[in-house]
């Protein structure tokens, strides 16, 4: 800059007495750089504060984006390892049925919050249970409430009533919960006096991957000896898309009757067909009539 400068002097003033010359350009140079000289520095050094500042903002920003990327890598596997969801088209179609939409009032969601019983962490269950008594009795699986502090079970239309008390059944891997009784009476569901044969369509409604009352169609696949203290006693196989949160789901015949409480699956190998395990109604009517339960088989609301 200086080098510009100074060319830039001589070239325009005269040189008409070398020392006078000199000495004015000497003059002028210290103006210059008296004026010119420490702002320019400025402007290529910025103080150190800045500089700190400026990195600052540079790593918080990196940390900001890193976290939206792990949220949304978090939503996108979340996406990619649900199942196919095609049984809520079928859902969609079979709740046009009066019959379904009539069942489905005495069909509930079971909230759980208790403690696990080998950590006794907290822990949170959700999952399906049906009505069978106008008082409020409601049937699902034992390993749904394991170590319950609180359960409630909304319906439909009724609300959100939380239960009093509850009784299980490890070895059919049964439970009864019971509500606080109320003026009005609760909807309910009718049992069966026969179990369907191998082959016979039945219909399943539950609360699979958190979506509620979803009507599927099933098949009876067969029968199997069940694992409890009861030997004469089978467990139902059903050809049907069974998911987390169905457990405790009733499973209808083509009259509506309630012949089987799903509890459990089949593990299959991949792109099989799911095979659903159910507590028949066998199980279900000694576990009720054991608990003091009484119920018409053809009551229907």
């Amino acid at each position: 800059m200086n080098g510009g400068i100074y060319l830039f002097i001589t070239f325009f003033f005269p040189k008409d007495n070398d020392e006078e010359v000199r000495e004015r350009e000497e003059r002028e140079m210290e103006e210059l750089n008296e004026k010119y000289g420490e702002e320019d520095l400025e402007e290529i050094s910025p103080p150190a504060s800045s500089r700190k500042r400026s990195s600052g903002v540079k790593i918080f920003a990196v940390l900001v984006a890193a976290i939206f990327l792990l949220f949304a890598l978090g939503d996108f596997f979340r996406l990619i390892s649900l199942p196919p969801l095609d049984f809520l088209r079928e859902s969609r179609e079979l709740s046009q049925d009066p019959l379904v939409q009539e069942l489905r009032q005495g069909v509930v969601q079971v909230r759980v919050e208790g403690r696990d019983g080998s950590y006794g962490v907290s822990r949170q269950a959700r999952g399906t249970g049906f009505n069978v008594d106008e008082g409020g009795v409601i049937v699902t699986n034992s390993h749904l409430i394991e170590g319950a502090e609180t359960v409630k079970v909304s319906f439909l239309q009724e609300g959100i009533y939380q239960a009093y008390r509850w009784v299980e059944s490890p070895d059919e891997d049964l439970a009864l919960i019971f509500l606080e009784k109320e003026e009005k009476e609760f909807p309910r569901v009718p049992l069966a006096e026969e179990l369907p044969s191998p082959g016979e369509e039945v219909l399943i409604l539950g609360n699979p991957l958190g979506f509620a009352r979803v009507a599927t169609r099933g098949k009876v696949f067969g029968y199997r000896q069940a694992v409890t203290n009861r030997p004469q006693k089978q467990v139902m196989e059903i050809e049907a898309p069974i998911h987390q949160g169905n457990s405790g789901s009733p499973v209808f015949n083509q009259e509506g009757q309630v012949v089987a409480v799903v509890y459990g699956t089949l593990i299959q190998p991949e792109g099989d067909e799911i095979i659903g395990l159910a507590v028949t109604l066998p199980l279900l009517k000694d576990f009720l009539e054991e608990s003091g339960v009484k119920v018409n088989s053809f009551y229907y609301n």
